[in-house]
């Protein structure tokens, strides 16, 4: 009778595997405390930028940036939907917030959605390992551009504080004679992104500055993390109205 209960189970499992419970992997051993995703966290950076002209000189800009998250809403694939306020201001202390922008994110289980001017970006993709790539533009008409993971599991000194563990992600790569683009992203375990830099430049083409690497016009913009938490906020969840 044994023997024939064991048969009988045996073929079931054959016949249905689905009834076989998997076990999900757990968020952290993803990646997903890498980039997280919850109302009433911020994040606040010292952002330093550079903009050239063409018509002779350059501009140098300092101020503060804060993202918020807000508040949530399903859509209509029922994925989560954090809205992210963007505020501005002069100085840290004391700041004069003043709203710039709201962007967007949402998680699938194998990357980070970030719609930034109604623009969808892939950030981050899971699970987070060294080499680990993706094409950032896979959710927009943007042409194919690779991102990687290049450095991972090591310690970041930003603005005086450390973070560990933290991964980089290597967003562009580009440079030649006539232009160099080139950023890159740190990303904090339980914080998120930690620091952003980015190098947009064309570079003068005309004698006698051909191959010199003279800057005509672009910019350069430097995100740094000084301050990130959690503040209280009002329950705000709705469903999404397209």
């Amino acid at each position: 009778m044994k023997l024939i209960l064991r048969c009988l189970v045996g073929i079931v499992l054959l016949l249905c595997p689905a009834c076989i419970r998997s076990v999900d992997p757990a968020p952290s051993t993803l990646g997903y405390d890498y980039y997280p995703l919850e109302t009433g966290f911020y994040r606040i950076y010292l952002v330093e930028r550079t903009d050239y002209f063409s018509s002779g000189g350059s501009a140098q800009t300092t101020y503060y940036l804060k993202e918020l998250i807000a508040r949530s809403y399903l859509s209509t694939q029922q994925d989560t939907i954090f809205e992210i306020e963007r505020y501005l201001s002069p100085k840290l202390s004391p700041a004069t917030w003043t709203i710039d922008s709201v962007w967007a994110a949402y998680r699938l289980p194998q990357h980070v959605v970030s719609l930034e001017n109604n623009r969808p970006w892939i950030r981050l993709a899971f699970p987070v390992q060294a080499g680990r790539s993706w094409n950032m533009n896979m959710y927009n008409s943007l042409p194919e551009q690779i991102a990687r993971i290049d450095s991972f599991e090591i310690s970041r000194l930003i603005e005086g504080n450390r973070y560990s563990p933290a991964l980089r992600v290597l967003e562009k790569a580009d440079s030649n004679l006539v232009s160099k683009k080139y950023s890159y992203r740190y990303y904090g375990k339980n914080i998120g992104m930690i620091e952003s830099y980015e190098e947009n430049l064309r570079y003068k083409t005309d004698p006698p500055y051909t191959g010199q690497g003279v800057i005509d016009f672009g910019f350069i913009v430097h995100f740094k993390l000084v301050d990130y938490g959690k503040q209280a906020m009002q329950k705000q969840t709705r469903a999404f109205v397209p």
